[in-house]
């Protein structure tokens, strides 16, 4: 009985890693276009089945948009499935994943030209853009590498894409975001889109136990 648990402890398979890399939130249905931009994360897993984990993921990103402003910022967070493939299983091995979770937009205050004129020759002033959020259903969905360089620590690389879906907000909703140009009514930005698609990859360090 004593020697019971220390054995069912010593099964008990988990990893835990941060990562770092590209992506590009590619904006759909709008006025403009996304850029590439920087993306770094955190996730944990604990086996369920030999191949297959349950976790939990973290990430942030820096997201450029075509509207003059700042990047926006996106932070997602949520659970997801690890599925190890069968081939290879040493040093070397791989797989994929599946999520399902949040995603927090938000895009800061700046200042912009914005036309001002009702007709006539075009008129434009100078006008602070509101900052605005938004937010999603995010899903990550991918595959991924690692290579066990010193036990139990191991370097990843994962190439995915997050899919957004339920898109809700300033950012992505029509009239758009509030701009108050001096010494005129309230104007909207048009929204440059949702950002449906982001493909992104990612270098990392993990800790596989």
């Amino acid at each position: 009985m004593l020697v019971a648990p220390r054995d069912a402890s010593a099964q008990v398979h988990w990893d835990a890693g941060a990562n770092a890399g590209i992506v590009r939130r590619i904006y759909t249905g709008g006025a403009g276009g996304g850029g590439f931009g920087p993306m770094a994360g955190i996730q944990g897993h604990v086996a369920l089945f030999p191949l297959v984990r349950l976790g939990g993921y973290f990430s942030h990103d820096l997201s450029p948009a075509d509207d003059g402003g700042p990047a926006r910022n996106v932070t997602s967070f949520g659970v997801r499935v690890k599925v190890g493939s069968p081939w290879p299983r040493g040093a070397l091995h791989a797989w994929a994943f599946l999520g399902l979770g949040y995603a927090e937009v938000y895009a800061r205050s700046y200042h912009r030209s914005v036309g001002v004129g009702d007709g006539g020759s075009p008129v434009f002033a100078d006008a602070l853009v509101a900052g605005a959020s938004a937010r999603h259903l995010d899903v990550p969905f991918g595959i991924g590498i690692g290579y066990r360089f010193w036990k139990p620590w191991e370097l990843t690389l994962e190439v995915g894409s997050h899919f957004g879906l339920d898109f809700v907000g300033s950012l992505y909703e029509e009239p758009g975001r509030a701009a108050f140009p001096a010494g005129y009514a309230e104007r909207r930005i048009a929204p440059v889109g949702t950002d449906a698609v982001a493909p992104f990859a990612v270098l990392g360090v993990s800790l596989d136990e």
